[in-house]
């Protein structure tokens, strides 16, 4: 035996690599999906990190995890229009099947609803920032569809609340300064103050 090598036999050996990731749904569009499309983007991007799948594959990947309805509208829409690279701008599939599958309505005029968006009835401030935050994303992102952006969301934001704070202790803490003046930090931090003497 001694000659530099070990007699090691690895015929019959199989190395088995298991991985903690989890595959990630199907995406159909027909109603029965658990997730949203929106949960179902964080899932995918989640799983495409922890699967370590190159940028240029990602398209390729999300694709490979769509059936039926979704995967039919992303294939039409990326044959119909050949200008969509999606495997240079893998958000394009998921953009798609935003435009089909939101629950959320896409808009012509996303700053109008956005400004539209005014305290509910009962609702608490942190609601009403959490809803307000979440009314922002959705504008910005009709928005890009159009090729324009909002250019500080949470400032935007944070003007809103302070206007339209749905709490009269909170809002009057909060006229103390100019609307201008007030930064989504501190909104955050009065939130989080009063939602605890509350």
């Amino acid at each position: 035996m001694g000659q530099g090598h070990p007699d090691l036999s690895t015929t019959g050996v199989k190395l088995v690599i298991k991985s903690d990731v989890r595959e990630p749904p199907y995406f159909r569009g027909d109603g029965t999906d658990k997730h949203t499309v929106h949960e179902w983007e964080e899932i995918m991007d989640v799983y495409l990190k922890k699967r370590g799948v190159p940028p240029q594959e990602y398209s390729q990947e999300i694709m490979s995890r769509l059936m039926g309805k979704a995967r039919d509208i992303v294939k039409v829409t990326l044959r119909s229009i050949p200008s969509l690279r999606p495997t240079e701008n893998p958000k394009l599939v998921f953009d798609i099947l935003k435009q089909h599958f939101s629950e959320v309505t896409y808009s012509s005029m996303p700053l109008a609803d956005f400004y539209n968006t005014l305290p509910l009835n009962g609702e608490s401030p942190m609601d009403y920032w959490i809803r307000l935050n979440k009314a922002v994303d959705v504008a910005d992102e009709c928005l890009r569809r159009q090729g324009r952006n909002i250019e500080d969301p949470s400032h935007e934001v944070t003007m809103m609340l302070v206007k339209h704070c749905p709490d009269p202790t909170l809002a009057s803490v909060l006229k103390c300064k100019t609307v201008e003046k007030w930064t989504a930090n501190e909104i955050q931090e009065h939130l989080v103050e009063h939602q605890r003497e509350a």
